[in-house]
């Protein structure tokens, strides 16, 4: 798939991905973002040099890395993995899972990659990261092409949806690939007018 057809997949796929929680209080349990108490709002946290998944394994992270750069990989501008899609995914899905809402779609994801596991062992005889990157490719094109039923299919509409609609809400996505100009603030520090200060 080339970009002007994953650009196209974007509308249909913030349809379906919408369903996960981005909303105010489930901000600081996402991990990427943290009340600032002295101006009011929001702020980014600070993240660690090496990222810690909270939802998927070190091995399931890692692979879905390996999928979200293959759906959307680095050209002239930088892919999922640079974007940071597959850490924002775990977060989301952390706090979708600690807040319990969104059974389905965090247990799709899980179920989903120990699917494509099986598959690939069954076909290969190791698991995906092992494979050279043509053969994952190879992999992916063949979900692409089973029947909407079956449950590799649903796994690979879920991981496309998913990466595209995170890439392209990104700042990496926006900016650099959509060239989408934007105010980006790393805080908000509320009104500034002294007197509205208490």
């Amino acid at each position: 798939m080339d970009r002007r057809q994953a650009v196209k997949q974007v509308a249909r796929a913030a349809g379906g991905f919408s369903a996960l929680p981005l909303l105010e209080p489930m901000l600081p349990a996402a991990g990427f973002f943290i009340r600032d108490e002295g101006g009011g709002g929001w702020a980014l946290r600070p993240q660690p040099a090496a990222y810690v998944p909270k939802f998927f394994s070190s091995d399931e992270l890692a692979t879905l890395a390996v999928l979200c750069d293959h759906i959307m990989p680095t050209t002239n501008t930088p892919g999922a993995r640079a974007a940071g899609v597959p850490e924002y995914l775990d977060d989301l899905l952390a706090a979708s899972l600690a807040a319990g809402v969104n059974s389905k779609q965090t247990a799709a994801w899980k179920s989903g990659l120990a699917w494509l596991e099986t598959h690939v062992q069954t076909g290969h005889g190791t698991d995906l990261l092992h494979l050279t990157p043509e053969q994952q490719v190879t992999v992916l094109t063949s979900l692409e092409a089973l029947p909407e039923s079956d449950p590799g299919r649903r796994f690979f509409g879920l991981l496309k949806d998913g990466t595209l609609y995170t890439y392209y809400t990104s700042k990496i996505g926006m900016e650099q690939e959509l060239h989408y100009a934007m105010e980006y603030r790393d805080s908000y520090p509320g009104c500034t007018h002294p007197e509205h200060q208490s």
